[in-house]
């Protein structure tokens, strides 16, 4: 059995913070949370806020 890195145990946590609320969100709830998590993460200034902002645009539309 493979014991986990620091950086590998840090990386499931951070999926799992992230993927758990919008996960046990209504439909429009995750929305609302990954359109947070694209104004978190830079807005229109990160490709990773502009992808999640894209995301967040497809469950209100």
């Amino acid at each position: 059995m493979d014991t986990l890195t620091r950086r590998e145990l840090f990386r499931r946590l951070g999926r799992a913070a992230l993927a758990g609320p919008i996960m046990l969100a209504t439909r429009d709830q995750q929305g609302e949370l990954v359109y947070r998590l694209s104004v978190l993460f830079g807005g229109k200034s990160s490709i990773v806020g502009r992808w999640l902002r894209d995301l967040s645009r497809r469950w209100f539309w």
